[in-house]
């Protein structure tokens, strides 16, 4: 089921971790189990995907018996509760959304102290979240993962696979520099623990990052930088098709799951002889490599006269991709990065001139999510410090925001900020109470994943009003604290009247009509945080008894109570 709009408790906040059962024989045919669906899922068609959907919440029913009877170890859940959210989200079955699981496995990895469980919860929580157009969510969840990631000390298959989870949502976000570097220490991952097979999968996933960077290079008219991208990836290519024609434990992975490493080295040698490996490569398209492979067919028969075939291989491609969900990169490859034969729309206009347009407003897109990422990314650095499990068992799972157990430290932390002082030298902070209203109501209206979504959407808006410096935390079911030091009181009351338009202008499917009625106080440097939490209350109450959907001030400071 769905979170239910629930706030950390204390059942999160133990300071170790209960021990886990020792994996045995139950936990190794659950996961063996698991991951045949997901497989089947990749590779399968709709029908068959809903069936593994099906088959796969059976498995995860049982699950949940055998881990309430301790006869599951709560790692192993987690591996069913992931390879569930993964099936169910290549189903698109409307009774079986995969949000509920991404939250049960967010909660249980913080239940259990599993750092690296959750980096790939976070990691799967932003591909949903890029699914539904929810970019600053995803971009949260990215940096959630890779922060743990960075924190975690320890040489496990979990580690690396959070690695790559998180590289596969970087890529999704447009973002293939950060991609490439988050799968090569995917792969680093995978060989220190020996697990080859595993290796060169991920290797030929960064290879496929790098190749499509490439061809977006090309497509902007750099064709240099393009092809230096094609040279490090064949680089990279090279060493994984190594490992994989040696290992005898690699053996059984077929050419379509190494197909970008043959579009790689075809591509940076444009005249070498890569056609029959290309055709082998690309017999039956299931893989986004493969595509990547048929795409260097295709240019390839271009570049030897062969354009009646290359046209007709394109078209097939097309047709065969059709049935897949692509990213954006792969999508205008397909368009536009293979053969540039001008074509017309029925308007007259170029679709290729169009599609150069999009592709320069993608660019652009991406600049400010690279910055918006390194900014969010160092924030949440300073505020884990080095205390991943701190971090960790400090997180809603809701929203993914600090939750109340910090709060009370946050507001001891009155070092002097950036933004100025108050009369008298003493350091200035204005402080917030959000509550959204009605949001029972929102949840009887349609249901708790409404009341939960709605959540999420509120803390991107509040996330994205703010700076860096400033902290927004989930305080109870529904209200958030903002902190925001160094902001006179008008300042913060200006800035949070903003929040207030903004999520009156929340898509439905986000929002679902929720407004915002929000208490600011000014934080007196002698005055007690709880005392400040009682005024913004106070104002917060009178902002809602005045119709909500508004902010009230409270300038003055009384006595602490």
């Amino acid at each position: 089921m769905a979170a239910l709009n629930r706030v950390q408790t204390t059942e999160y906040e133990t300071a170790v971790p209960p021990a886990a059962p020792t994996t045995g024989a139950l936990d190794e045919a659950f996961y063996g189990e698991a991951r045949q669906l997901v497989d089947r899922a990749c590779t399968g068609d709709h029908r068959e995907r809903g069936q593994c959907a099906v088959m796969i919440d059976d498995l995860l029913d049982r699950a949940r018996s055998s881990l309430r009877g301790g006869e599951l170890s709560p790692p192993t859940f987690a591996r069913v509760l992931r390879a569930g959210a993964l099936v169910r989200n290549m189903a698109r079955l409307p009774e079986l959304p995969p949000d509920p699981l991404v939250h049960d496995l967010v909660a249980h990895t913080v239940r259990h102290g599993l750092a690296a469980h959750n980096a790939a919860a976070q990691a799967l929580r932003g591909t949903l979240a890029i699914s539904r157009g929810l970019v600053d969510e995803a971009l949260d969840a990215a940096v959630d993962a890779i922060a743990t990631v960075e924190l975690l000390d320890e040489h496990t298959v979990e580690r690396a696979l959070a690695m790559g989870d998180t590289a596969a949502l970087l890529e999704q976000l447009g973002l293939g520099e950060k991609a490439c570097e988050m799968y090569g220490k995917a792969a680093a991952a995978f060989a220190e623990i020996g697990m080859q097979r595993y290796q060169v999968m991920v290797t030929d996933d960064q290879v496929r990052t790098e190749v499509l960077h490439g061809m977006w290079l090309e497509r902007l008219g750099q064709a240099t930088a393009g092809a230096e991208r094609f040279a490090a990836a064949a680089r990279v290519a090279g060493a994984g098709m190594r490992l994989w024609r040696a290992s005898e434990s690699v053996l059984d992975i077929e050419e379509e799951f190494v197909a970008s490493f043959y579009a790689a080295l075809a591509l940076a040698d444009p005249d070498g002889d890569h056609e029959g490996a290309l055709r082998k490569a690309t017999g039956r398209i299931a893989l986004p490599g493969q595509i990547l492979a048929g795409l260097a067919l295709i240019r390839l028969l271009a570049r030897t006269g062969r354009l009646v075939e290359a046209e007709a291989t394109l078209a097939d491609l097309r047709a065969a991709c059709r049935r897949f969900q692509l990213s954006m990169p792969v999508r205008l490859a397909l368009s536009r990065g293979v053969l540039e034969v001008p074509r017309e729309d029925q308007d007259g206009s170029s679709l290729v001139a169009y599609l150069g347009q999009l592709e320069n407003e993608l660019w652009v897109m991406r600049t400010a999510r690279t910055r918006a990422l390194h900014a969010r990314l160092e924030h949440e650095r300073l505020r884990r410090g080095q205390s991943l499990l701190r971090a960790l068992t400090a997180k809603d799972p809701v929203t993914a925001l600090p939750d109340r157990t910090v709060l009370d430290e946050m507001l001891g932390l009155q070092d002097t900020p950036a933004g100025g002082t108050a009369d008298g030298g003493a350091p200035q902070m204005a402080l917030a109470m959000v509550d959204v209203d009605d949001l029972e109501l929102i949840n009887q209206r349609g249901s708790f994943a409404d009341g939960d979504a709605t959540l999420r959407a509120i803390a991107v808006t509040l996330r994205n009003a703010l700076r860096p410096e400033d902290s927004v935390i989930r305080y109870s079911a529904d209200d958030f604290v903002v902190l925001m030091p160094g902001r006179t009181l008008d300042e913060a009351a200006e800035l949070m009247r903003g929040v207030v338009r903004a999520a009156t202008r929340l898509p439905y499917d986000r929002g679902h009509g929720a407004t915002l009625s929000i208490g600011v106080v000014a934080v007196d440097p002698e005055e007690g945080g709880e005392n400040a939490l009682v005024r913004a209350d106070d104002a917060t109450a009178r902002a809602r008894e005045r119709g909500g959907n508004q902010v009230a001030v409270s300038p003055a400071t009384p006595a602490p109570r």
